[in-house]
């Protein structure tokens, strides 16, 4: 047998370590998608928390803005 004929035979052992090798790769796929969404999830929960909180609470008064307070209007 000629070298180039061995090379494209393929036996039982051939074929399983090709399906050996596509599990292998299906495993890291799978293994890198979960790891792509909780990346994601760690990414933009802490964002989506603190923007949750809101703005603080409107406690000023009309008195108290510097728009009727006497030196505002004083200027020239």
């Amino acid at each position: 047998m000629s070298d180039a004929t061995t090379r494209t035979t393929t036996g039982p052992d051939d074929a399983a370590r090709a399906a050996a090798r596509d599990e292998r790769w299906r495993s890291r796929t799978r293994t890198i998608g979960v790891v792509g969404l909780v990346a994601t999830v760690l990414l933009f929960a802490p964002i989506i928390a603190i923007s949750a909180l809101g703005e603080p609470a409107f406690t000023g008064s009309p008195r108290r803005s510097p728009r009727s307070s006497p030196r505002a209007t004083s200027r020239g």
